[in-house]
């Protein structure tokens, strides 16, 4: 059973890990996009758009496959599940998921102002 937690967590930290990448990029593009909105910059943000969905897609998919990977340790594949893992996962991997979570918090709040 260990093992098989190894190996789940070793995948884990691999989405995770590219979830952090895409999500911060996807920050980046939100901050684009209100320099262009400020500057009234149409075709920017006509390109802002377009990648803000590919990497919003990528993140499902990431999340996703996350979800399923818990699932099969016994959590909930949903964000209850997530946190209850996070909660029992080495350091590592919490810390990775707690920038994840930090990131999401900040694009929340951006994009509320």
């Amino acid at each position: 059973m260990a093992e098989q937690i190894d190996g789940v967590n070793s995948r884990i930290r691999l989405l995770l890990t590219d979830e952090l990448d895409v999500i911060t990029q996807f920050r980046t593009l939100l901050k684009s996009e209100q320099e262009s909105l400020i500057a009234g910059n149409t075709v920017a943000l006509s390109d802002i758009t377009a990648s803000k969905s590919a990497h919003l897609d990528r993140i499902n998919v990431l999340s996703s496959q996350q979800l399923k990977l818990i699932a099969g340790l016994g959590f909930k594949a949903d964000k209850s599940g997530m946190a209850e893992w996070a909660n029992q996962c080495p350091p590592e991997l919490r810390q990775l998921w707690e920038s994840i979570l930090d990131i999401t918090l900040d694009i929340k709040s951006t994009n509320l102002v």
